[in-house]
């Protein structure tokens, strides 16, 4: 585990492609756990956590595809704090995650997708609060 991660990318290495944007984060199959909800239900709880993170003009594949900045397949992380602007597609897009999302105190702004956030088979948001 490393609390204390921090990534800065500079924009050179797209710029021979026309774009400053980068590929963006992307979290599949992720580990999980267990967790009890309501003293009923068990769900699972990524061990993956974002918190206090900021994506920036991220989105952009090795193809010049455009992609969400954040893309989750399966469990997604928890997060905490994001923002995520000037993305070159949707913010985030979270695919089959099967179980809650932990959404929350997010700014997804001048995202040039259609959607902020999109969520493809999603059970149920457990949490989600927005800042603007």
């Amino acid at each position: 585990m490393h609390p204390d991660l921090g990534v800065d990318c500079d924009p050179y290495h797209a710029l021979w492609r026309g774009t400053n944007h980068w590929r963006g984060i992307l979290f599949q199959d992720a580990d999980f756990e267990g967790q009890l909800f309501h003293n009923t239900l068990y769900q699972k709880v990524s061990k993956s956590v974002l918190s206090f993170v900021n994506i920036e003009y991220a989105g952009m594949g090795p193809q010049r595809e455009v992609l969400s900045s954040l893309m989750t397949r399966k469990v997604p992380p928890r997060l905490r704090h994001v923002t995520v602007t000037n993305s070159a597609f949707n913010g985030i897009n979270m695919t089959l995650p099967g179980t809650f999302v932990h959404l929350k105190n997010a700014v997804l702004k001048e995202n040039a997708g259609k959607f902020s956030i999109m969520l493809l088979s999603c059970k149920e948001v457990l949490e989600i609060g927005f800042i603007h």
